[in-house]
């Protein structure tokens, strides 16, 4: 199974657009969205994509999220999507998968020393990774908003594409605007 992973869009329509059509062409089977999302016309426009194509949809929140009370009620409404807080598990093929903000360094770090899950998602720094530590993927896929602060306005947006039969993920990057 494979698992397109977003984070970080901060209300940035065009650059979700452009990651989302770059995900057509990966073959994926389900999105994840690390969380802040921002405002609930970014949840209209995966909704709409999703739907399109075909894939289902699981989300954190982040610690940018605004306006969580009309999200929650678009998604419980409209969606097929599981949407929480904090941190999300589930099974993607037969690996173990937590979705996390990445909010806390630290709970991150906690998340991949575990041995829980063989991969561990997490966003909120602005910063792509991808790194073993043992068997554990630990997998953050920058952003769409084009920005970081350690390097400025970005030229390009950052997302990753995660395969659960090979345990191997792909950092992928598209032209902002």
């Amino acid at each position: 199974m494979k698992i397109g992973i977003i984070s970080d869009t901060h209300d940035h329509l065009d650059n979700l657009d452009r990651a989302l059509e770059k995900l057509e062409g990966q073959g994926i089977d389900l999105l994840c969205h690390l969380g802040d999302w921002n405002s609930p016309f970014i949840f209209d426009r995966v909704d709409e994509w999703a739907k399109k194509v075909g894939v289902s949809v699981k989300g954190v929140l982040g610690n940018n999220d605004g306006e969580i009370f009309k999200i929650v009620e678009q998604v419980r409404e409209r969606w097929d999507v599981e949407l929480v807080q904090y941190t999300l598990a589930l099974k993607v093929g037969d690996k173990r998968v937590v979705l996390y903000h990445g909010t806390d360094a630290r709970i991150t770090k906690a998340f991949v020393k575990s041995g829980l899950y063989d991969v561990v998602l997490s966003g909120h720094t602005h910063e792509p990774s991808k790194k073993k530590v043992g068997e554990v993927l630990a997998l953050n896929p920058g952003t769409l908003s084009g920005f970081s602060k350690k390097r400025g306005r970005l030229k390009e947006g950052e997302l990753a594409v995660y395969d659960s039969n090979t345990h191997v993920a792909e950092l992928l990057t598209f032209p902002t605007t």
